[in-house]
């Protein structure tokens, strides 16, 4: 296991790092702020949103663009300016989380499927979001889309299930369009799934929590070899697929 080092601190619940022009980019949701951390160490705000702030991205111009989750909106920042880029609040019912932006600026953007952890899960959509700021619904019936990637020839999503357990895969098309869904990887074992599907099929309690003795994929990464490095909030673990 590698070293772990604090590099800042301070903050409240931090989510969707990027690493981007030599610098540490991430969204503090419960401190409504993203923020960005220089090699030196230096530490600076960029913007603030008040509905809770997730995924990162960029588009070709350079421009941010920030999941607000609560009211289900990407904000683009560009040259200072906070603008909505795009409005996904009639798509999904959910808060919004993690986005990944693909190189023509076609973002996708995950929701979570229920309303608090000790809700109902639904199985929900990938909402995908045009250069030009269209919004619709490129995926479905994915419980708890979470983090999200894209191989680096720009013709594979692959997103994480957090309540699924599973890393699932689609093809991206030359429109930006999703199809052929496949198990890219079993985070989650899947007699353990077995198991809480027939305790919810029979509606039995079950509490979602931290206790979970399994992981189960929220951000994930891809690295140089093509591997998809996952962080497992019910483990504590990071864990390399």
């Amino acid at each position: 296991m590698g070293n772990l080092i604090k590099v800042a601190d301070g903050f409240h619940f931090l989510e969707g790092p990027r690493w981007h022009e030599n610098k540490l980019w991430f969204s503090d949701m419960h401190g409504y702020k993203v923020h960005n951390l220089d090699a030196a160490g230096n530490l600076s705000t960029l913007a603030e949103i008040p509905e809770q702030p997730s995924g990162l991205g960029w588009l070709p111009d350079g421009s941010l663009i920030i999941v607000s989750m609560l009211d289900r909106k990407l904000m683009k920042l560009k040259d200072g300016v906070l603008s909505i880029h795009t409005d996904m609040s009639h798509l999904t019912p959910y808060q919004c989380n993690d986005m990944v932006i693909a190189k023509n600026g076609t973002a996708y953007v995950g929701n979570f499927g229920t309303d608090s952890v000790e809700s109902k899960i639904h199985k929900t959509c990938l909402i995908s979001v045009s250069l030009e700021g269209e919004a619709k619904i490129c995926a479905d019936g994915l419980l708890f889309p979470n983090g999200t990637v894209i191989s680096p020839d720009g013709k594979e999503l692959i997103v994480g299930e957090t309540f699924g357990g599973n890393l699932t895969s689609f093809q991206i098309n030359e429109s930006g369009e999703l199809s052929h869904r496949n198990i890219w990887a079993r985070v989650m074992p899947l007699h353990f799934k077995i198991i809480t599907s027939i305790v919810r099929f029979l509606n039995i309690p079950l509490k979602e929590s931290n206790n979970t003795p399994f992981p189960v994929p929220d951000g994930i990464c891809l690295d140089s070899d093509n591997g998809i490095w996952v962080a497992s909030p019910t483990t504590a673990e990071v864990i390399r697929y």
